[in-house]
């Protein structure tokens, strides 16, 4: 299927991925993926004819056969030319632009080849070709499915590329490999040689099993948990990576039978979760044969792709105020210390701190968010005490009267938060009046929503509009340069 042209460049936006993916042939071809080969060395004939007919298991059953050393088979990074025959068919018979996701690290060979490729062909086309290294495996997968979707549904290279850029870093995939020996003689993995000879034993012995994690290129192992647990495991690392209740699309993949039983208790897991938001119904498949080579027929993995938040709900402002009070419990003394202006009184840790506590226990969180935040600003604003206090107090109501001007229904948007925090802001200000101070936390609430303002117009995520609102903050708190206040530049 060709993605719908964008009107900037007039070309569509094509995404190409390599073979560590498995991405089944229905979807490449609604989503127009085309793939980068990855080839397997040192494989029998018969073998080789069985895997190409679907059958794995032939794969597996030779895999676990003992080897010389010679015999053992191995994977080959697809060459300079047939990535440059990939590109070229595309531009010839589409005239697209073309973004290349592959696997980086160890696995560079892949992308060297391809960004030869690309060099290669930008003296003969103008179509616009990028290489990027990122990932591998089912995490790659999905991003990859990602950007194409994106890519199909009209938007232009650099908007595709901006994209990928949000994306990048928030898909990864974790899992276990109960063959160790396998993994560490295909070298993807430092795994120490006493570990897959002299541990396995007692591994087996006290049903444990040691996973591992894979993101933005890099294999790692992280830990040894028994079996049974690797379905928490799973959940555990991707609360740590995902956002409460963002959404969310993940994965779930098994290369030999006799591990498919542990895939579905893994998915079923994942499908049962609160915690987790899923955009779409969890997949369960086969890993791609190249994958399979190097980590044999006991791998079951896992993977996850943040999309971040279009919307915020009520539950999320809950985990929200239970941050901010974790924090500022965490930080009240320091605050308290650095507070020498206007009045070196020594409270504002204390006066932030204060007003927030046990406010999220008031919250029902089936409440709509407009009235949810109402209720936030009205305790605020009850409790709320000295310069730091009402200021937070007037800023919340602020928020909350724009968002209940703006907002109809029971999750707050992007556009209206980012108007709501210019309007909490201006309310701070008129609170105070004429004593309204440079250098203190009105500053800070003006550089925030003046940071967020830029950042929605030229990329509007969440993520990214509340990150320059972040960085504003602290460029505002602790940069002598853009500081105005003399105490406080000191």
């Amino acid at each position: 299927m060709m993605a719908a042209p964008h009107s900037e460049t007039g070309r569509p936006v094509r995404i190409v991925v390599d073979g560590t993916t498995n991405t089944d042939p229905a979807t490449r071809r609604r989503l127009g993926i085309a793939i980068i080969p990855i080839h397997i060395s040192g494989l029998p004939g018969e073998v080789a004819s069985r895997l190409a007919a679907g059958g794995h298991e032939a794969l597996y059953d030779h895999l676990d056969r003992p080897h010389r050393p010679e015999e053992q088979c191995g994977t080959r990074a697809g060459s300079v030319w047939e990535a440059r025959q990939v590109f070229e068919d595309l531009i010839r018979w589409e005239d697209c632009d073309i973004i290349c996701l592959v696997a980086c690290g160890r696995l560079s060979a892949v992308y060297d080849n391809a960004s030869r490729a690309a060099r290669e062909l930008s003296g003969r086309y103008e179509n616009r070709i990028v290489v990027l290294g990122e990932q591998a495996f089912l995490a790659l997968e999905l991003l990859g499915e990602a950007a194409a979707a994106y890519a199909a549904a009209g938007h232009g290279f650099e908007e595709v590329l901006a994209f990928i850029e949000d994306k990048q870093d928030r898909a990864f995939m974790t899992g276990s490999i109960v063959d160790l020996a396998r993994l560490r003689r295909s070298g993807r993995v430092a795994i120490p040689r006493t570990l897959t000879l002299v541990a396995r034993p007692f591994l087996r012995l006290f049903g444990l099993v040691p996973t591992f994690i894979l993101e933005e290129g890099r294999p790692r192992t992280t830990a040894l948990i028994r079996k049974r647990r690797l379905a928490c495991h799973a959940l555990d690392t991707t609360s740590e990576r995902v956002g409460f209740h963002e959404p969310v699309i993940a994965r779930v993949a098994y290369s030999g039978s006799g591990v498919r039983a542990e895939a579905e208790k893994l998915r079923d897991a994942v499908v049962e979760s609160p915690e987790l938001r899923l955009a779409e119904p969890v997949a369960i498949e086969r890993v791609s044969p190249v994958v399979g080579v190097h980590a044999g027929s006991s791998l079951v993995a896992f993977a996850a792709l943040g999309l971040g938040y279009d919307l915020l709900s009520t539950p999320v402002l809950v985990r929200i105020l239970q941050a901010a009070q974790a924090e500022l419990q965490n930080f009240r003394r320091m605050l308290n210390a650095i507070n020498v202006f206007p009045v070196r009184d020594g409270d504002t840790g204390s006066n932030l701190l204060s007003p927030l506590t046990g406010v999220d226990t008031e919250i029902a969180e089936d409440l709509p968010f407009p009235e949810a935040l109402d209720r936030v600003a009205s305790l605020v604003a009850r409790r709320g005490g000295g310069y730091s206090g009402g200021a937070l107090a007037a800023y919340l109501l602020g928020v909350a009267a724009h968002v209940r001007a703006h907002e109809s229904g029971p999750e707050l948007g992007l556009e209206t938060l980012v108007g709501a925090l210019a309007r909490g802001t201006d309310r701070a200000y008129e609170y105070f009046g004429e004593d309204a101070k440079e250098g203190t936390i009105l500053s800070v609430m003006r550089a925030c929503d003046r940071a967020a303002a830029e950042a929605f117009r030229t990329r509007p995520t969440l993520r990214h509009v509340l990150g320059h609102a972040w960085l504003a903050a602290t460029d505002e708190l602790l940069n002598p340069a853009v500081q105005q206040v003399e105490i406080l530049r000191r």
